[in-house]
């Protein structure tokens, strides 16, 4: 027997997963970042991280990455400090699981942008049942 996501969802766990890892591993390409540089997770809550080799010109000793989760999608943080939390500078917003191009351009665009000062990025939400027909094309055929 399969497990699921918690909610209403077609989808086995595993067949989620592997659309999951999969959609990682091509946006970690794009940025041009090795796959040793990201996490995702499908639990309770589908959630990753993408650490990023470049660095935002207004805040140049931290670090970048890039935070998904099913809920509010991509956003671009600052790594902590030792001890500290992530800070998110933006969120994409636009859709919950955008091409790898488009995240590209997203992470390019905001690193010419983040050296101006803004307003505080306002989170985006998603529906729970968005996280399965958005990674369908995702997934690996088995």
């Amino acid at each position: 027997m399969s497990r699921y996501l918690t909610g209403d969802y077609d989808a086995p766990i595993s067949t989620l997963e592997a659309a999951l890892h999969n959609y990682i591993a091509q946006i970690a390409a794009a940025l041009g970042v090795g796959t040793e540089a990201t996490l995702c997770e499908l639990s309770d809550w589908a959630s990753a991280y993408i650490a990023l080799s470049e660095r935002c010109p207004a805040h140049p000793g931290q670090d970048l990455a890039l935070l998904w989760d099913q809920q509010y999608g991509w956003a671009l943080a600052l790594e902590p400090y030792p001890g500290g939390a992530l800070s998110i500078l933006t969120y994409y917003g636009r859709s919950l699981i955008p091409t790898p191009d488009e995240l590209l351009t997203f992470v390019t665009t905001q690193l010419d942008e983040l050296d101006q000062p803004g307003p505080a990025p306002v989170a985006p939400h998603f529906a729970d049942t968005e996280l399965v027909d958005s990674l369908a094309p995702y997934a690996i055929d088995e």
